[in-house]
């Protein structure tokens, strides 16, 4: 969320969009007020596409940026709408650090140098998102925290690594966690 220079009420919510069609195609999906600390905020909702990029689990296609998703770089950045990449292919993820001019951030990822699954980043991905200002938002969905033990221990383990690696400041919490999610997920864990 972020706020508009012309509107200093208005945010801006990226609806977990790795790139948002919204910014190419129709600017304003929605739009609501809500009452926040501080006052009243109007938000624009910017809807979810994959069209722009590959997802995580395509990674085998070793696809970078389309066309489209290269104008949708530049476009979410002119709005000011920071670029969010927890859901792209590794090869899409270094495509916007090199076209990135402003912050990229992962709201919600691991290190794969931990746990090697396709949706964590690699330590060059992690490095690249600190050079450009951003934060790693630390995820603490089981599959992608560790395969076979996916603890508490081990999420300090990613948050360490990340600190290491991309500096403390660009750490932050993204932990994806939706209580009815993880209960069809995981039932496994009865406390998680």
């Amino acid at each position: 969320v972020g706020p508009d220079e012309t509107d200093p009420a208005l945010g801006w919510i990226s609806v977990d969009s790795p790139l948002a069609r919204a910014a190419l195609k129709k600017r304003i999906d929605d739009e609501f007020e809500a009452e926040l600390p501080g006052g009243r905020r109007r938000f624009v909702v910017v809807a979810v596409s994959y069209d722009v990029a590959e997802g995580s689990a395509d990674e085998a296609t070793g696809s970078r940026l389309p066309a489209s998703g290269v104008r949708a770089v530049a476009e979410l950045e002119r709005l000011g709408i920071l670029l969010d990449v927890s859901h792209l292919a590794a090869p899409s993820v270094e495509h916007v650090l090199e076209l990135a001019s402003g912050t990229v951030v992962a709201t919600h990822s691991c290190a794969r140098a931990l746990r090697d699954h396709h949706r964590n980043l690699s330590d060059e991905h992690l490095r690249g998102i600190a050079a450009t200002g951003g934060v790693i938002g630390m995820n603490v969905l089981p599959a992608f925290v560790d395969e076979t033990a996916p603890t508490l221990d081990r999420v300090v383990d990613h948050i360490e690594h990340i600190a290491e690696v991309a500096g403390i400041d660009h750490v932050g919490l993204g932990p994806d966690f939706i209580r009815e999610y993880m209960d069809a997920i995981y039932p496994q864990y009865e406390q998680f």
